[in-house]
């Protein structure tokens, strides 16, 4: 084996493990490997940085602010809320409101972003 595959490797490990204790946040892990494979030179500055001005990487970058955004105010909370009272004790009727408040939040936010918040 090669020294950067096995670079590679200990690094895809550390950061399965980081994952599974959840010690640290998603997103600081992700970071966190990027760094490490930077730093250990088995990837270039150019290859680090290049996945990071992708345009899905953008976007998913901004529905965790907008999903986020929501949660904070308290509109994600009051969504919910909502939704439940409109439903009552039906799962019939709690599954119908879901897929309104879904439909209804659609018209003005990305479909990702719609999932990622509910």
């Amino acid at each position: 084996m090669s020294p950067d595959l096995v670079i590679t490797l200990v690094i895809l490990t550390a950061a399965i493990v980081l994952f599974l204790s959840e010690r640290l946040t998603v997103d600081l892990v992700a970071l966190l490997v990027l760094v490490a494979l930077g730093l250990s030179r088995v990837l270039t500055p150019q290859e680090v940085f290049s996945g990071l001005s992708d345009t899905a990487v953008i976007t998913i970058l901004a529905i965790f602010v907008l999903a986020h955004g929501l949660e904070v105010t308290g509109m994600a909370d009051r969504m919910g809320d909502l939704v439940v009272r409109l439903a009552g004790k039906s799962e019939a009727r709690l599954i119908a409101a879901l897929v309104g408040m879904a439909a209804f939040m659609s018209l003005f936010m990305n479909n990702i972003a719609v999932a990622s918040t509910l």
